[in-house]
């Protein structure tokens, strides 16, 4: 892997503190598995202006290795300030995805192949977090590219031709390098065998331990050559000419194509697009959406977002008021009851039940039904006013001795006591030798 610092400093931020980070940075690369001998730092840089390449040879290097695909990771700082301002780092961050080279800050890891990672770690910026559906967002930008592409997709025919094999020419050139660079270490480690006098034995097994290990080397550099071109798309016959002019002209055709990558996507959104900012305005369900496109012109979005699941399951007014209305004499069970009965379903389409009405309630403020009477008192509440157990109420119930009420099997009891009940009962309690009153007053719970 490679470490590259590069930062133009203000009086507020000195080297001292960046030399810190770049030390964080290494051992954070080794936290997450490389050895120190494979971490490559490049530091040469550090203090100048990263607006043009020149002079940054450090820079160079990183790419020239990049490219080559000799680097697993990229640990830089400011990755993200880096690709919103600055052409190389789009370049860089282009061939980190060809090559399938992760970048890493002090931030977290990214992966610029992947193209929800790579350009909402460019392009997305917000005051304030947020969370939200990146598809939305994916839509709504590739609708306006397509619909900007449209009066000019015959002229960006031949230029998307060019690029392609302008692209597979150097990347092929680069393998090309690599081949001849170890043919030549091969040929240089057979000559130097070669020349070696047999005599010297241990020379000789040395030399001839090298020479086979760079033939092995040249044998996987060309396995990998030729599965790269294998894998790599190229435009050279008229035929496949044709295909791509074709497939230019139909823009929404070859964006939605299922062949087409997410990182090709990706190049063809950084072609147009500097840069693209998202904030959170006071409507709620909305964002706004500002694109720049590379000429320093704004578009501006307004992306409504869908409801949340309880603004989407909601339930016309009239069967609200109607379980209103039931709610003052029925119990949720027996309302869900009713409107299964009536041919009604929930808003999924399913048959009501205690617990969907019990959620409409909660949802609507719906308060729970008052089906006890003001008048009417519960078991625990009688036992307590004759200064008696629970057991003896009953008793006096099963015997129709109290007057009572219940909605269903399931009900408790509610009991209306009159003068007359009550003093039969006091009656019954003192005369009693078995039951041994502890109160005859008259208890505020209950409503006599």
């Amino acid at each position: 892997m490679c470490m590259y610092v590069s930062r133009r400093w203000r009086r507020s931020v000195t080297i001292r503190r960046v030399r810190s980070a770049q030390y964080a940075l290494r051992e954070k690369a080794m936290e997450l598995g490389w050895s120190d001998p494979a971490v490559q730092i490049l530091d040469r840089d550090l203090g100048k202006s990263g607006a043009r390449i020149t002079g940054r040879e450090d820079f160079k290097t990183l790419v020239a290795e990049v490219s080559m695909g000799q680097v697993g990771a990229v640990f830089a700082l400011e990755v993200s300030r880096l690709a919103r301002s600055n052409l190389d780092w789009h370049r860089l961050l282009e061939l980190c995805a060809l090559t399938d080279t992760l970048v890493i800050d002090e931030d977290g890891c990214y992966n610029p192949a992947d193209f929800n990672d790579g350009l909402r770690r460019e392009g997305l910026a917000s005051k304030s977090c947020m969370s939200f559906r990146c598809d939305l967002l994916d839509a709504a930008i590739a609708e306006q590219v397509l619909q900007a592409l449209q009066p000019a997709e015959l002229e960006l025919a031949p230029a998307a031709l060019e690029e392609l094999e302008a692209r597979d020419h150097t990347l092929g050139r680069q393998w090309q390098m690599r081949l001849e660079r170890a043919e030549y270490e091969a040929a240089l480690a057979e000559r130097r065998y070669q020349e070696v006098d047999p005599s010297q034995r241990l020379v000789a097994a040395t030399l001839e331990r090298r020479w086979n290990a760079a033939l092995m080397q040249l044998e996987e550099l060309r396995k990998q050559a030729a599965e790269f071109q294998r894998q790599q798309a190229r435009v050279a016959t008229p035929e496949q000419k044709a295909k791509v002019l074709a497939l230019a002209k139909d823009l929404p055709q070859l964006w939605h194509a299922p062949t087409t990558q997410a990182k090709d996507r990706k190049r063809m959104l950084r072609l147009l697009i500097k840069d693209i900012t998202v904030e959170k305005p006071p409507v709620p369900k909305q964002l706004l959406v500002h694109l720049r496109w590379q000429g320093n012109a704004c578009t501006d979005l307004t992306l409504q977002l869908p409801p949340n699941i309880a603004d989407r399951v909601r339930y016309p007014a009239a069967i609200v008021d109607r379980i209103r209305d039931m709610a003052h004499h029925l119990h949720d069970a027996e309302i869900a009851n009713q409107l299964r009965q009536e041919g009604y379903s929930s808003a999924k389409g399913r048959p009501y039940t205690a617990k969907i009405i019990q959620w409409i309630r909660f949802r609507y403020r719906i308060p729970h039904s008052a089906l006890q009477k003001p008048e009417e008192l519960t078991v625990h509440q009688v036992a307590r006013h004759f200064g008696v157990s629970e057991n003896v109420v009953y008793y006096w119930i099963e015997h129709a001795l109290l007057q009572t009420r219940k909605l269903n099997a399931g009900s408790p009891y509610w009991i209306t006591l009159n003068e007359t009940d009550e003093q039969k009962l006091r009656d019954w309690v003192r005369k009693s030798s078995r039951i041994h009153p502890a109160s005859s007053t008259l208890t505020e719970e209950g409503a006599l």
